[in-house]
C-alpha cells in the first residue's frame, strides 16, 4: 500500500484511526481492518489490554495484536512494508486573547452548512460555550440535552436552570438506566475497547436522539478539562468521538480548536480552569462561572448480566489476564464490556485466540 499522506489523527486524539503493524493497510475501525485478514485468529496484545482495563490507555497500543493505534496529532505513513509515525505539527502562534480565539473556533463551527445542535450540561464548558454563540456571535442554534433518569447521576436540574439563566429553550431526551443497559452492546463496538464505566454511553444516547431529530452535528464543551485542566485525554476523547461517529454524528468543540489549544499551550494546567473561568465570568452569571466541577461518573448498572460472570472469567483465563474482581463495579464493567467487544469481533469468520502480544 502507497503512503497515504492525508491519513492524519486530529491533535486530541478525538477519532481514532487505526493501521495493520505489517504497514499492510489503515483504517478508522478496527473491524474493518480485521475484515482484511478474516482467516487470522483474533489474538490479544496484552500490554494494550491490560492498559485499558486499568483506565490508562496509552494512544499507541489497541487491544489487538498486530493493530497499532495512530498517536494523537500524528500523520501515518505506509510504505515498504514499515509503518511510520510523523510527529505533529506545531501550533500557530497565539493570537488574541484566549475568548478571541474561542469565538473564531466557534465561528468556524457555525460557518459550516449542516444541521447542528448544541449539547448542554450543568457544567461550565459547555454553558461557556452557549453563551458566546448567543452574546458575542448573535447566533441562536437548537439546544438539546440527556434527561438521565437514574438516581444520583445526571445533572438535568443544573442543565435546566442553566437554559433559564441563558434564556433558551431546553430540548431533553430522556434516558433510563434500561436504554444505557440496552445500548452498551453497541458502544462497545463502536469504540472497540473496553470501557471500566458505562458514562459514556450517554454520548451515544444523545447522538442518536440527535439524529432522530435530523441532526448531523453537535456543538459540545468536550475537552476544555483535558486542554486546560490536564485530565487524561487518551480513555475518555476517543469515546466520544468514536460513539458520535457510529451514530453520523460528528462531535464539534472549541476546544479542538488549534487556536484555542495555541493559547493553552503558554498555560499552567490548572484543574480549576481559571483561565475558562475567567471568560465565563463576563458572560455567565457568577454562581454558574464558579460553579464546581461534579463529579459524573454512572452508577453501578450490573452491566455483567449482559454476559454473565463465568464468561467474563472464562474469557480472562482464555486471554492470560487476572479474573475480574467481582467485588468492584470497575472491574465488573471493564471484563463485561471486554467479553462484549471479544464476542462482537469473534462473531468474524475467524478463530479466537490470546497471545502475550
Amino acid at each position: 500500500m502507497t503512503s497515504d499522506p492525508g491519513f492524519v489523527r486530529d491533535r486530541l486524539g478525538v477519532y481514532p484511526r487505526y493501521f495493520l503493524e505489517d504497514g499492510s493497510a489503515a483504517a478508522d475501525t478496527i473491524a474493518a481492518l480485521l475484515a482484511r485478514r478474516p482467516a487470522a485468529p483474533l489474538r490479544a496484545d496484552l500490554r494494550g489490554l491490560q492498559a485499558y482495563l486499568a483506565g490508562t490507555p496509552d494512544d499507541r497500543h489497541t487491544c489487538f495484536e498486530g493493530i497499532g493505534l495512530v498517536p494523537a496529532g500524528h500523520r501515518l505513513v505506509l510504505e515498504g512494508g514499515a509503518p511510520r509515525l510523523c510527529t505533529p505539527e506545531p501550533l500557530p502562534e497565539p493570537r488574541g486573547s484566549l475568548e478571541d480565539a474561542l469565538v473564531e473556533a466557534l465561528a468556524a463551527i457555525l460557518a459550516r452548512p449542516r444541521r447542528l445542535a448544541l449539547a448542554l450540561s450543568g457544567g461550565l464548558d459547555s454553558a461557556l460555550v452557549l453563551a458566546l454563540v448567543l452574546r458575542q456571535l448573535g447566533r441562536e442554534v437548537p439546544v438539546f440535552t440527556l434527561a438521565i433518569e437514574i438516581p444520583d447521576y445526571g445533572e438535568i436540574e443544573a442543565t435546566r436552570r442553566m437554559a433559564r439563566e441563558l434564556g433558551v429553550e431546553l430540548h431533553e431526551i430522556r434516558a433510563t438506566a434500561s436504554d444505557y443497559l440496552a445500548a452498551l452492546p453497541a458502544a462497545v463496538r463502536a469504540v472497540e475497547v473496553p470501557m471500566f464505566n458505562p458514562h459514556p454511553v450517554s454520548k451515544l444516547l444523545l447522538a442518536r436522539g440527535l439524529r432522530r431529530e435530523g441532526f448531523t452535528a453537535v456543538l459540545t464543551g468536550d475537552a476544555a478539562d483535558h486542554v486546560f485542566a490536564g485530565a487524561p485525554q487518551h480513555n475518555y476523547l476517543p469515546l466520544v468521538g468514536g460513539l458520535m461517529r457510529s451514530e453520523g454524528v460528528e462531535v464539534c468543540s472549541p476546544f479542538f480548536d488549534p487556536r484555542v489549544l495555541a493559547h493553552a499551550l503558554g498555560l499552567v494546567v490548572d484543574p480549576h480552569k481559571r483561565a475558562l473561568r475567567e471568560v465565563a465570568a463576563r458572560w455567565l452569571p457568577r454562581a454558574l462561572a464558579e460553579a464546581p466541577k461534579l463529579q459524573r461518573l454512572t452508577p453501578d448498572l450490573g452491566v455483567e448480566q449482559l454476559v454473565g460472570t463465568q464468561a467474563m472469567q472464562r474469557l480472562a483465563a482464555q486471554l492470560g489476564l487476572p479474573p475480574p474482581r467481582l467485588d468492584d463495579a470497575r472491574s465488573r464493567c471493564a471484563h463485561a464490556t471486554l467479553s462484549l467487544l471479544w464476542e462482537a469481533l469473534a462473531a468474524e469468520p475467524r478463530a479466537c485466540a490470546a497471545s502475550s502480544g
